[in-house]
C-alpha cells in the first residue's frame, strides 16, 4: 500500500501533486481547482480542492486562490490532450462552455457573475 502523502503545489507538467485550474462558463466565468493525485499514461485522477474567493474586486468580479482539500468528494479521472507533441490540458465536461483545465500558474484567477 502506498501512503506517500502528495502535496498540491505549482507545476509545469500534469504530474501527482501539480495543481490545475478548471474556467469554464457561458455567461459569466467560473473557476475551480483541483489537483493530480496519480498519473498513469495519459490520464490524470484529480481531487477537488476549496475555492477561496476574494471580496469583489470589481465590477462583479473575484480573485480567486486554491485552498484546502475538498471533503468529502470524489476523484475524477480524464485523459491529457496533447497539441503539437506539447501537454496542453483537458475538459470536465462535455458542453458548450464546458471549459478547459489547464496548469495553474500561482497567480490569482478572476470569476465573474452576473446576479
Amino acid at each position: 500500500m502506498n501512503t506517500e502523502i502528495i502535496i498540491p503545489k505549482i507545476s509545469e507538467s500534469f504530474e501527482p501533486g501539480a495543481i490545475v485550474v478548471d474556467c469554464y462558463g457561458y455567461e459569466q466565468t467560473n473557476i475551480d481547482f483541483y489537483f493530480i493525485v496519480k498519473r498513469s499514461g495519459d490520464y490524470v485522477t484529480l481531487w477537488p480542492l476549496q475555492k477561496i474567493k476574494s471580496s469583489e474586486i470589481g465590477f462583479m468580479t473575484h480573485e480567486n486562490m486554491p485552498g484546502n482539500l475538498e471533503l468529502p468528494a470524489k476523484p475524477l479521472r480524464r485523459k491529457v490532450k496533447s497539441f503539437y507533441g506539447k501537454e496542453q490540458g483537458f475538459s470536465i465536461r462535455n458542453y458548450s462552455g464546458g471549459g478547459w483545465v489547464s496548469l495553474w500558474n500561482g497567480k490569482p484567477k478572476l470569476s465573474t457573475h452576473y446576479a
